[in-house]
């Protein structure tokens, strides 16, 4: 059985048949490390289709990793939206590698302000396969499917509309003030939003991905308290669910008090960090099976162990997190970009070796 085999009987709620644990990760996967062995530039991997390619494919190469996702860096959507990206170049050109960001949230380059839902609304691009840097992420996942289909599954991610909102577009402590003080103005937000998010996901099946995921970390309760989650989140994420076909979700931070309610949504798997009690989270995820059926992904710190911990740690905490009771192994979040390629090899080379089936 291969990964791509893993991870189609995944999907249809099938654990009982693997032979296996899948080591398939839909998180972030770049690393200064896969750059510099790629021979790709800082700016060639952000902005190219060739660079992106070349450094999933090196990753995938030096550590076996079971699955390649596409996208690095998480100011796509605000970029398409018209935002001013700061690609932090003259830091790469010193050696030193920090993810992009937003120049000034809530203003696009032709100077528009963002207060509104009517202001958002009106930046929304008409063809979103044409806006930002969409074309060469679409490029990106034709290519790998057209590699590796069959034989790993092509993952890409889509910003989940509060995620991208509170973090990338909006101010975030005023964004986040409107939850408690204007609740119904942040569902119009994100009721605005999410038509781009649903689309986003459409035109990355049609390009071949096997996997799209939503990545709604924002939206968890470090953020929001469970009650908001439900009022202001739950029916519109289900939405895009229902519309797009997106059949994965990161929520990282702390996700337990809301892991049966991300069940509900239609995600087939959830990728959760270190906060979150995977014991709880998988009984949890058990009670609502076969109604609901959400594979439990995660929860390898990816500062504390992939990124400064040692190949030795990493395996003993792959095979502490399958006694555990993780059905897929996988990063906690995006990888840190100072994180060895050893330590992803050791988190593959651990699951095979501890995640057979008995």
């Amino acid at each position: 059985m291969n990964p791509y085999e893993r991870m189609q009987l995944v999907l249809k709620g099938k654990l009982d048949e693997l032979d296996r644990v899948p080591c398939s990760p839909y998180t972030g996967i770049f690393t200064v490390e896969a750059l510099e062995k790629a021979g790709v530039k800082w700016i060639d991997a952000l902005k190219t289709t060739e660079g992106m390619v070349k450094v999933i494919k090196t990753v995938h190469e030096l550590t076996g990793l079971e699955s390649a996702t596409v996208g690095f860096d998480a100011v796509v959507e605000a970029e398409m939206l018209g935002l001013m990206p700061d690609f932090r170049e003259k830091q790469a050109a010193r050696g030193k590698y920090i993810w992009p960001t937003i120049k000034v949230k809530g203003v696009t380059m032709s100077g528009r302000k963002l207060d509104t839902p009517a202001d958002l609304e009106a930046v929304i691009p008409e063809d979103v396969a044409s806006a930002g840097r969409m074309p060469m992420i679409l490029e990106a996942v034709k290519r790998l499917h057209d590699e590796y289909y069959g034989e790993i599954p092509v993952c890409a991610r889509v910003g989940g509309p509060f995620t991208i909102l509170a973090g990338y577009i909006m101010d975030t402590v005023q964004f986040l003030m409107l939850v408690v003080t204007k609740p119904d103005v942040v569902k119009e937000f994100y009721d605005v939003y999410k038509r781009m998010t649903i689309e986003e996901a459409k035109l990355l099946f049609e390009a071949g991905a096997d996997i799209v995921s939503i990545a709604e970390d924002g939206a968890g309760c470090d953020n929001l308290a469970p009650a908001q989650f439900r009022d202001i989140v739950k029916p519109r994420l289900k939405e895009i669910f229902d519309k797009s076909g997106a059949n994965a979700m990161t929520m990282s931070g702390t996700a337990g008090p809301i892991i049966k309610d991300c069940a509900e949504l239609g995600a087939k798997i959830i990728t959760v960090d270190e906060k979150t009690d995977i014991v709880k989270a998988k009984k949890d995820l058990e009670e609502v099976r076969p109604q609901h059926f959400m594979a439990l992904a995660g929860d390898i710190p990816t500062i504390g162990m992939l990124a400064k911990g040692t190949p030795e740690q990493v395996k003993s905490y792959v095979k502490n997190l399958i006694e555990r009771g993780i059905e897929l192994v996988s990063p906690g979040s995006d990888l840190f970009l100072t994180t060895p390629l050893e330590n992803v090899k050791a988190m593959v080379e651990a699951t095979k070796e501890f995640g057979a089936r008995k």
